[in-house]
């Protein structure tokens, strides 16, 4: 036989166990809709990632046909060409490098102030960064050097004989 006591704790666990089923059928159908919409987020999300990637793309092309463009720019303004007859020797904008103790100073100077340049102009528009880097002050450039321990001044200007 069963007791009053016992029915009313029967029915008591019984409303918990409803209530229980109640608040997880809940649950899951309020994780079933953030689960759909977070399948709908994935795919506008895949969608978004493919036009940027194309457009990325489309970007990356430009940005080369910029670079090549301007790289035949600056070799139209500073042009190396070799010197005839002469193995390794080179001009640049008709300007001997020099070599030996027949250099003029001059020469020397103003043909590595122009490569200096370049070499500048080279490394920020091809995004390189450069070791020792390069600042380019006409005949007397300049390149430093942040890598050595040595003491002292690391900055040396290019064109400098002796």
């Amino acid at each position: 036989m069963t007791s009053p006591f016992q029915v009313n704790a029967a029915r008591k666990k019984e409303q918990n166990l409803r209530l229980s089923i109640q608040l997880r059928k809940e649950a899951m159908h309020k994780g079933l809709q953030s689960q759909a919409q977070n399948e709908n987020y994935l795919l506008d999300s895949r969608q978004s990632l493919q036009e940027r990637k194309s457009v990325h793309s489309e970007l990356a092309l430009s940005i080369t046909a910029q670079r090549r463009r301007i790289g035949l720019d600056l070799q139209s303004i500073y042009p190396i060409e070799a010197v005839e007859e002469e193995a390794l020797q080179f001009t640049i904008r008709g300007v001997r490098f020099a070599t030996g103790r027949e250099a003029e100073e001059e020469d020397v100077a103003t043909a590595l102030g122009w490569t200096a340049h370049l070499v500048y102009l080279l490394a920020g528009y091809l995004c390189v960064p450069l070791r020792y880097p390069v600042q380019p002050v006409g005949g007397r450039s300049l390149i430093r050097d942040p890598v050595s321990i040595m003491m002292g001044s690391r900055t040396f200007v290019l064109g400098e004989i002796g």
